[in-house]
């Protein structure tokens, strides 16, 4: 049976935050300005690897993007796991035409191989023997193959917005949903535009309409180039091959030790409520599902309620696999 929770716009008061609030964001920039070249293959690519200034917890948490997007995106997110005393390794995904030395299988799209082999680069690079996993969007398929490529150096897994746990989407309907969500966010934003040109806009509102008209811009400078650098068509038509995750999750839970936990907004454009919420997924041992609201975006949109929350559910599985007695080695 799924766990259901109701995001409401009172947070959850598990985590307990840093309180050098200036200190530790003045920290969090001097290192989010300063990414390292990872070699990958005869190329590189950019890593974050991110210290809270505290005590941090045991195992660090990897952070993967979605789909076209890179880690600057996602910054104020991040900084909120650096908050809740977490290290935080994140990275943009090489491009396609660097070859890497990796795991390699013929189960799942190349490019969906390639950024996994990625992941597995940058845990090899720091020579960590476990990660926990923070995911958005497409970034849930790329670590779900890595995970089954090397289990043992993945332990708690936060899902948010994965694009294919029910069903397989045509390339296509991807394609059209992708594009209906970049519309529709940014239809809202030039509604609040519209209202500060007029003296509509409560002072709230365009201090809101500051932030995500900056994010939005990020967002979408992120993915104009990543398209460039692929070729627009064959950007497109390579990483929306979608890959259907729920058999992973299935071994992994098998396997045993694994937390696995989903956060998915009830507006989402992309994945469909309805169908997670009426597809038995039962099989599949999910510990947590946040249902929330918002959109598919808002975890880059809203990061001080969606981030945090996240952060909340990795906490949520510590705190329950602690308790819950190692499976017997073989």
């Amino acid at each position: 049976m799924l766990i259901n929770y109701i995001f409401m716009e009172k947070l959850p008061e598990e985590i307990e935050l840093n309180e050098n609030g200036d200190l530790e964001k003045e920290n969090f920039r001097d290192q989010f300005a300063h990414p390292e070249k990872i070699r990958f293959g005869e190329s590189s690519f950019d890593a974050w690897d991110i210290h809270p200034s505290g005590e941090e917890k045991e195992v660090p948490v990897l952070f993967v993007s979605g789909w076209g997007l890179t880690p600057r995106t996602y910054e104020e997110g991040i900084y909120e796991y650096v908050k809740a005393g977490r290290r935080v390794l994140a990275f943009s995904s090489p491009a396609e035409e660097a070859k890497s030395d990796q795991v390699r299988t013929d189960d799942y799209p190349p490019a969906q191989v390639h950024h996994a082999n990625a992941i597995l680069t940058l845990i090899e690079a720091k020579n960590l023997n476990k990660v926990d996993i923070i995911a958005h969007s497409e970034g849930c398929i790329n670590v779900a193959i890595a995970a089954e490529m090397a289990p043992d150096l993945f332990r708690h897994f936060v899902l948010v917005a994965p694009p294919d746990l029910t069903e397989k989407e045509s390339r296509l309907n991807i394609i059209k949903q992708s594009s209906r969500n970049s519309r529709g966010l940014r239809k809202e934003l030039d509604a609040v535009s519209k209202k500060i040109a007029g003296d509509l806009a409560t002072r709230e509102e365009k201090e809101q309409y500051v932030k995500e008209e900056e994010r939005y811009e990020r967002a979408e400078k992120d993915v104009s180039s990543w398209l460039r650098e692929r070729g627009y068509i064959k950007g497109l038509w390579e990483s929306t091959n979608s890959v259907v995750t729920s058999h992973i999750l299935r071994d992994l839970k098998a396997e045993g030790g694994h937390g696995i936990s989903i956060v998915s907004g009830v507006d989402d454009e992309m994945v469909s409520m309805k169908k997670l919420q009426t597809q038995d997924t039962s099989d599949l041992g999910i510990d947590g599902f946040y249902s929330v609201k918002g959109g598919h975006s808002n975890i880059y949109r809203q990061p001080e309620q969606f981030a945090y929350l996240a952060a909340h559910a990795l906490g949520a599985l510590e705190e329950k696999y602690a308790k819950i007695p190692p499976p017997p080695s073989q």
